[in-house]
């Protein structure tokens, strides 16, 4: 068994017996996890399953799994959207006892470390599981914080190159390389506004994508791979800054998702997204249609970007743009099986 297959089923098996223990009540998980040290431990279980996939990824970064089960997209979606956030409070909670029994409290380590996961859960407080205002926030403050980092330990590694002698590569012209491409890289930063911060901050946004197993064996390997390479470049558009070139991809997905598992024909997008069948609730023909006329909106129309960029239209640009991923991840996620039945995150119906 792969290590990607164990993990997806630790997490399955993990999240039942969590519904179980809890009477599939999330709202009490807190409560529960508080009277009952073995749902404390749990949630820290369940929590571990879900940090163990989201570790896993490719050196991209981007979280796009082919040939998945329905049944393990279902229990994430659901997890997603009403555990997680009360796992992870239990989770936390969990940890802070068990570090004062063993008196690791009085430990600066872990203090620092309650102190981290204190911040991320209350800053976290009103952010839902789907991209909003007050997650683009969290995240652009992240985002800044990262980038000033950045440029101060920067700064303090050149400063101390050039005040110690040291063994390194030398250029031509006898300045000493590490210098040199630090003085270069702090250079693109100031001169050419390389954001790294705000990078980061798309990258924190951008939701994971499955696609099911049904979806990834009903294509042949050049549609798997375009597929693929559709979400992967969408993606990158995105992070790097180009919700343009982002939602364009993001159209190509839909056309080739659509003619290909929602028995659609036609000959312009309009007439695809109009003869689907068995569309998910989610990703409705009014929601593709509002893609489709995005995407060809930015043909007149440049969609602003840069350092120049007002931050308030910076923020609408980019939560319209995951919108639009989200809309792309439900279409394939809720794709019909082969048997005529719908199984989608939150719904499965013939």
């Amino acid at each position: 068994m792969s290590k990607k297959v164990s993990e997806l089923g630790a997490f399955v098996s993990t999240f039942r017996k969590l519904k179980e223990w809890t009477d599939e009540c999330p709202e009490r998980i807190i409560e529960f996890a508080e009277r009952d040290g073995s749902i404390g431990s749990l949630c820290f279980d369940m929590m571990n399953c879900y940090l163990d996939l989201a570790l896993s990824i490719d050196k991209s970064g981007i979280v796009i799994r082919d040939g998945v089960d329905v049944t393990f997209i279902r229990n994430m979606r659901e997890f997603e959207k009403l555990y997680k956030f009360s796992v992870e409070k239990a989770s936390f909670n969990y940890l802070k006892t068990w570090g004062k029994i063993f008196g690791l409290d009085r430990d600066d380590g872990f203090k620092d470390l309650w102190k981290q996961a204190n911040f991320i859960i209350n800053g976290m407080d009103n952010i839902s599981s789907k991209c909003n205002e007050d997650q683009w926030l969290f995240f652009h403050k992240s985002g800044k914080e990262l980038q000033q980092r950045i440029i101060t330990q920067l700064t303090a590694a050149n400063n101390w190159l050039k005040g110690n002698e040291i063994k390194t590569p030398y250029k031509s012209d006898g300045s000493p390389l590490g210098v040199t491409a630090i003085d270069d890289l702090l250079w693109l930063i100031d001169d050419f506004h390389l954001d790294i911060g705000t990078a980061f901050r798309r990258k924190s946004l951008l939701p994971d994508i499955y696609i099911p197993a049904h979806v990834s064996d009903r294509f042949h390997n050049q549609e798997k791979a375009a597929l693929y390479d559709y979400l992967e470049q969408a993606s990158k558009a995105f992070i790097f800054g180009s919700a343009a070139g982002s939602i364009a991809l993001l159209r190509s997905v839909v056309e080739l998702v659509l003619s290909e598992h929602y028995r659609s024909s036609g000959r312009e997008l309009s007439e695809l997204i109009d003869n689907a069948q068995g569309l998910p609730k989610n990703a409705s023909a009014s929601q593709l249609h509002r893609l489709r006329k995005m995407a060809n909106a930015i043909l007149h129309v440049p969609i602003p970007r840069g350092p120049g960029t007002d931050e308030i239209e910076e923020r609408r640009s980019e939560l319209d743009t995951l919108a639009l991923i989200n809309l792309v991840r439900e279409l394939i996620e809720g794709a019909p099986l082969r048997n005529g039945c719908v199984t989608s995150a939150r719904a499965s119906h013939c």
